[in-house]
């Protein structure tokens, strides 16, 4: 895929509605928008842990937004150590 395309392409990504994806390369020869059908309820999350709902819609039980702070950094670095540790290179 063009470099340029694919650059304003996943500019685009965070606009898209919850349901809409971007099927792109081996799923298909260009890029498509596809709306995925709703689960049924039985599929749907469910938790009476409000910080697992507030994390998976963004809003906590009042319906305010809710702004977490996340260090992918060092998410990454230990999922990567684990990794390492699973292929025999670690202590």
């Amino acid at each position: 895929m063009n470099v340029m395309l694919s650059k304003y392409l996943f500019w685009d990504l965070s606009s898209l509605a919850s349901r809409d994806v971007i099927l792109l390369d081996c799923a298909s020869e260009l890029p498509v928008l596809v709306q995925m059908n709703t689960p049924p309820k039985h599929h749907w999350l469910e938790s009476n842990d409000p910080d697992f709902w507030a994390v998976c819609s963004g809003k906590n039980s009042q319906g305010e937004t809710v702004d977490l702070e996340v260090s992918w950094i060092a998410i990454a670095d230990d999922w990567q150590e684990d990794q390492l540790s699973r292929a025999g290179f670690g202590e």
